[in-house]
């Protein structure tokens, strides 16, 4: 969904906006509404007019959207996404000015590393693109991007195990050809953490060429170390 001057004429059209906005799933939001989804795309649809004060209410208590959005005047989505990121006072600030940065060229990215699996020295590529509303696609089961004042962070849930996944890079280097990142996983098959470093660009690159910028896969994979996992064992009460 891509921020533009389109006007929002009613709270049902506002509503509709936030929601796609924040990347809220009609499933997700019939589930903290106990309601069904049917009711959720009611109170997105003008023509229904089941979309009341204390609706709006409960978004504003749950999800921090602020009532103002909501009074009885025509706002653009510009508008609406500037209140939205304007209240939010949580630790990431989601940036919108940042975001054009990542969305910019159809938001294509791809990442480079080694994979978490020993029996491989091939180079991973994921290829991804970053939404206008911090999500990311054709990633995992569920991606989305958190920016902070000084480093991003994508946070992936995985399609096999559900694990989440956490890649971090800094905003300084947004206008580089290539930006350094770390990520903090699980091995494959297992539940062991690994720390392990690749780069990212919008610039698609061989992959002999991705390897060699990448180095030695034993200097870009850190994993925990097997016997300190078996003290904590030892050490439960």
């Amino acid at each position: 969904m891509d921020l533009g001057n389109n006007k929002l004429y009613n709270n049902e059209e506002k509503l509709k906006f936030v929601i796609g906005y924040l990347g809220l799933s009609g499933i997700e939001l019939a589930k903290v509404f106990e309601t069904s989804t049917s009711t959720i795309s009611n109170w997105q649809n003008s023509s229904q007019k089941k979309l009341k004060k204390f609706h709006l209410h409960a978004f504003h208590s749950i999800y921090g959207i602020p009532l103002e959005i909501f009074e009885d005047k025509i706002m653009t989505e510009v508008e609406v996404g500037e209140l939205l990121n304007k209240n939010d006072n949580s630790l990431f600030n989601q940036n919108i000015d940042f975001l054009k940065k990542l969305t910019r060229n159809n938001g294509i990215w791809y990442f480079y590393n080694y994979p978490s699996n020993n029996n491989t020295y091939k180079i991973k590529r994921n290829r991804i693109r970053i939404n206008s509303n911090f999500t990311v696609s054709n990633w995992g089961k569920k991606a989305k991007i958190y920016v902070g004042k000084n480093q991003t962070m994508l946070i992936i849930e995985t399609t096999n195990s559900n694990n989440l996944v956490s890649i971090i890079f800094d905003n300084m280097k947004i206008d580089s050809k290539i930006i350094s990142f770390s990520k903090v996983s699980k091995v494959n098959g297992s539940h062991k953490d690994m720390l392990s470093f690749g780069f990212c660009s919008q610039s698609e690159f061989e992959l002999n060429k991705a390897k060699e910028i990448l180095g030695e896969m034993e200097k870009m994979q850190l994993k925990i170390d097997y016997k300190f996992l078996e003290r904590i064992e030892e050490n439960i009460v």
